[in-house]
């Protein structure tokens, strides 16, 4: 794959720096029995912010990288020492959970797919340092919170652009636009049958190929299926996770095909391949609980994020039909929100 459109960053490890020679649970920082005093006046010390990373790692296009963009907002925001440390196996999520918690960590990320049971026992073993399990619900414990992302009405507004999309190349060759979704995936599951909804409110009578990956399936497997939906006269596929953004991009930038995707907002940076992106907004997550526990108001329930609070983004290229785009703006707008993105 050309490498010229994935975002490297250039923190994919942490090291975890010690505070008077151990890092200070936040409460004590905050509560002002610890505090580094200035000439300016006292302050608290900067608190650490890790992002454990699912097994996808980063430049995931997706959690993982939203994930850290909110701790790195969050850095810009607050005296915060964000880091990450990626997880290769599952075996890897509970030892970096542990070994972060036993430094004293104050703030852990843990990344969608992250096993809520991991968290749920590293939690209770260190009840000072808070959690957020992202794209997943609370555990109930006092010291995690968690954060969903309802992507279904942004999903049925993707479906709907795409049978915009069809019924303009009206050549009398139904389901000319795929589907790719992990049908393991209950979000992913959800986002197909929404968009196959929204696609046969614009094209009526009109459905679009509902294609399953096979399961486990890796980026061979995501490749053959584009290939059997280009072979079957699909011009253009949505992907209806991240992890399928990649290979798509990929057979976009050496063909004609175009693509819409879920995760990343691929439409903004590559508007000639990408008709439409769904974004959760992980980022906002995170900034949102990292917030929280620099308050010392760290809410330990579950944060839905949607159209209407724009913690789930439509994210429309510019090369999009301004007809279309009028279109998509109603349907988004009828949800209650503003309006797609313009990139």
């Amino acid at each position: 794959m050309n490498q010229h459109w994935i975002r490297y960053l250039a923190v994919t490890a942490v090291t975890l720096l010690a505070v008077s020679g151990c890092s200070v649970p936040r409460q004590h920082q905050r509560n002002g029995t610890n505090t580094e005093v200035k000439a300016t006046g006292a302050r608290a010390l900067p608190f650490e912010t890790v992002l454990v990373t699912n097994r996808q790692g980063m430049n995931d296009l997706g959690a993982n990288d939203g994930a850290w963009n909110g701790l790195v907002k969050s850095h810009e925001m607050a005296d915060t020492q964000p880091g990450v440390v990626q997880s290769h196996t599952v075996a890897d999520e509970m030892s970096n959970l542990e070994q972060l918690g036993e430094q004293h960590v104050q703030f852990i990320v843990a990344s969608s797919g992250v096993r809520e049971s991991a968290v749920r026992a590293a939690a209770k073993k260190y009840p000072l340092t808070h959690f957020l399990l992202l794209g997943q619900a609370t555990t109930g414990q006092a010291n995690v919170a968690g954060a969903v992302f309802d992507t279904q009405q942004a999903a049925y507004a993707m479906g709907y652009l795409a049978g915009l999309a069809d019924k303009s190349k009206n050549m009398n060759k139904p389901q000319k636009v795929a589907v790719l979704y992990n049908s393991q995936s209950a979000q992913e599951l959800a986002n197909a049958h929404a968009f196959a909804k929204g696609f046969s409110q614009a094209y009526p009578g009109q459905k679009p190929m509902l294609m399953r990956l096979p399961t486990p399936f890796a980026s061979m497997s995501i490749q053959s299926a584009i290939h059997n939906a280009t072979e079957k006269g699909a011009f253009l596929i949505y992907g209806a996770g991240n992890v399928e953004t990649g290979p798509l991009l990929q057979a976009a930038e050496t063909s004609s095909l175009q693509i819409m995707n879920t995760g990343y907002d691929a439409a903004s940076r590559f508007p000639q391949h990408v008709l439409a992106s769904l974004v959760p907004q992980y980022n906002l997550a995170v900034e949102n609980a990292v917030s929280e526990v620099d308050h010392n108001q760290f809410k330990s329930n579950t944060a839905t994020y949607n159209l209407q609070n724009h913690g789930v983004v439509v994210s429309v290229s510019h090369d999009c039909p301004m007809e279309w785009s009028i279109a998509e703006d109603r349907v988004l707008q009828s949800f209650g929100t503003t309006g797609v993105r313009h990139t």
